[in-house]
């Protein structure tokens, strides 16, 4: 083709310009195609805001992928190349978005629109879970999940319902950790898989409950609960709050007066109460008895219910020397195992002359040489404290205090003294031990404590007071003075005991006169023992009510003596009304100077006024069988 002129050439060339440009221009319009996505969720409707796009073309194995973009509509875009001599083409479409389960799908497009558009609806990503209790398997509500949703920097949380069920929605789809916490159980972080079913089961870091008379239902104030060496206590509505379990299982021993110890093992990883071998050999009690509160008294923590089984201890006393001579202290162990009426016995431990029945490492045991009078018979704690479980029989340790002339001869600047410097000598020819002095109160703890480790189930505290008989007039106590008085001492004495033996589970009572109980609560009697001192630091007053010893117009009697169920019945009641509701009163009963049937209405005294046990005396252990069956008439 020959071209005339030069508007011929650039027609020619313009028409050639324009073939390119429409073809290239339908190529385009036919091989890339615009696809557009209207995005929104399958449950709710509304526009899906945040979505990555992946394209891809089988037949041309072309890829388009658009990075994770916002739009506030639900409308993303793409292009894609296709093969414009395929009949109908079809794409592979991969859409994911932030909370939602990814959507695959193959789709076919219009080769003659230069748009395609697509509506689709993506399910959201959401994890069930159910949550309970590790000790009770019960469900636990207001327990909270929490993920992060990393794309979008936010915090997505859901809260368990009150059957334990917990919808987490709009969950990253992604690998990722879920964070599950609790007040009052330990936190928790569990992985998932962008969906799924979990079962969660907590286990708690802190504890509440409330300790109740398993007999009657009613709660029990100031119990004592002993855990991982530490002491807490119920308050006066029997409820209890422990902040902090010990990591592992631990041993629990509750105790308080007038009920059986329970004792369980427990902790965040685990709680249970019962196991065999029974692992408290040296502590009188039960397993423990707790089903879950009904209610919590806080929200937070697991609440146990407690409940706690009455225990009378009835017992006899025997004297120190005995202790020398196993086979004379056998027969009280068959006594107290055989009769109906006994379970119980009390022991000299630190007997009225200040010796002590065993082998010592306090210092100045060592050194006053109190413990030298031991033969080579004598029967060893542990072997006392073994043979007593062994039998199942409850072993109290008697005490006597600041009555010590053992230690008051050894170390005369511990002793009570005369006016003239000398030591002070009572009618029995006896010495004491100043009570003001702190050297004194350290070394009475300091043996105390040893029984109590040794697996004594109560120490019985004897004449925590200053001297009365004798010629008292003849002491002087350089300490005592408007600011230290005799009462203030005691209590402070008995005050640092009680703390000193608080960690073990071991009862306090102590001995008092019959008539501390009837006189003004403010009078000493100048011995410095007032019950209204002494009781908040105890688990049991066990007054010495011997009829006897009272004196005519005691009591309004003319001959107390005479009147051996009325001085008991009525004493135990007057003292009762002294004391704090969780201390409990415990008569010491006489066994001698009356006959049988009399000291059958001493008991029944403490029968009728609802005393929890009583404990028989007689100075030189002699005890009649026949006192302790069940059979006659006067027990009910």
């Amino acid at each position: 083709m020959t071209y005339n002129s030069v508007s011929e050439i650039a027609y020619a060339r313009l028409g050639i310009l324009f073939f390119i440009l429409a073809n290239v221009g339908l190529y385009f319009f036919v091989c890339y195609k615009t696809i557009t996505i209207n995005l929104a969720d399958e449950q709710i409707g509304q526009p899906i805001t945040q979505a990555r796009l992946e394209l891809h073309n089988p037949v041309t194995n072309q890829r388009a992928v658009a990075p994770l973009t916002y739009n506030q509509d639900g409308i993303f875009k793409i292009r894609l190349l296709i093969n414009p001599f395929e009949q109908t083409p079809f794409v592979d479409i991969n859409i994911t978005a932030p909370g939602y389960f990814p959507n695959t799908f193959t789709t076919s497009l219009s080769l003659w629109k230069w748009q395609n558009n697509i509506d689709i609806r993506l399910q959201q990503t959401v994890i069930k879970g159910y949550v309970s209790d590790a000790w009770t398997e019960l469900p636990l509500n207001k327990v909270t999940f929490t993920t992060e949703d990393t794309i979008n920097h936010t915090t997505i949380q859901a809260i368990s319902n009150d059957k334990g069920i917990v919808v987490l929605t709009h969950v990253p789809s992604s690998d990722g950790k879920i964070i599950i916490t609790r007040s009052g159980y330990q936190t928790m972080t569990v992985n998932y898989e962008g969906g799924g079913t979990l079962h969660v089961s907590m286990h708690p870091s802190s504890l509440q409950g409330i300790i109740r008379s398993n007999q009657t239902g009613t709660p029990l104030p100031q119990v004592m609960i002993h855990l991982a060496g530490e002491a807490n206590r119920t308050n006066n509505r029997g409820e209890f709050f422990i902040n902090r379990l010990p990591i592992t299982s631990s041993p629990m021993i509750i105790k308080t007066a007038g009920y059986h110890r329970a004792y369980a093992y427990i902790g965040q990883d685990d709680f249970f109460t019962h196991t065999k071998p029974n692992p408290f050999t040296k502590t009188e009690g039960q397993w423990l008895n707790a089903t879950p509160c009904t209610k919590p008294i806080v929200e937070g923590a697991p609440c146990l219910d407690i409940r706690l089984d009455t225990f009378m201890v009835k017992a006899i006393y025997i004297p120190l020397h005995y202790l020398g001579h196993p086979e004379w202290i056998e027969p009280y162990f068959d006594m107290v195992e055989q009769a109906d009426e006994l379970n119980a016995f009390v022991v000299d431990m630190k007997g009225d002359y200040g010796k002590i029945g065993w082998d010592s490492d306090v210092p100045m045991a060592n050194e006053g040489g109190v413990e030298s009078w031991l033969n080579e018979d004598w029967l060893k704690l542990k072997d006392l404290i073994a043979e007593a479980k062994k039998r199942n029989i409850y072993i109290i340790a008697r005490f006597v205090v600041f009555k010590d002339t053992q230690l008051a001869q050894e170390k005369p600047e511990l002793a009570t003294t005369s006016k003239d410097g000398t030591v002070w000598i009572n009618k029995e020819n006896l010495s004491w031990t100043n009570p003001f002095l702190e050297d004194v109160w350290e070394y009475n703890m300091d043996l105390a404590e040893e029984l109590a480790q040794a697996g004594f189930d109560e120490i019985n505290f004897d004449y925590i007071r200053f001297p009365s008989d004798g010629n008292v007039k003849a002491i002087f106590f350089h300490e005592e003075s408007a600011d230290q008085t005799k009462s203030k001492a005691i209590k402070q004495f008995l005050q640092r005991m009680a703390s000193r033996l608080e960690s073990y589970p071991i009862f306090i009572s102590i001995d008092v006169f019959g008539m501390t109980v009837w006189i003004d609560p403010e009078n000493d009697m100048n011995i410095g023992q007032r019950v209204i001192d002494l009781t908040p630091y105890i688990d049991y007053l066990t007054p010495m009510v011997y009829p006897s010893t009272f004196i005519p117009g005691n009591l309004g009697y003319e001959n107390p003596t005479a009147e051996p169920y009325g001085v008991i019945f009525r004493s135990q009641h007057e003292a009762e009304k002294r004391v704090p509701s969780h201390v409990k009163v415990r008569p010491w009963l006489q066994a001698y100077w009356y006959d049988m049937d009399e000291m059958r209405l001493l008991q029944q005294g403490a029968i009728d006024a609802n005393a929890p046990g009583w404990m028989w005396w007689h100075g030189a252990g002699s005890y009649e069988p026949e006192l302790f069956s069940s059979d006659s008439a006067h027990l009910k």
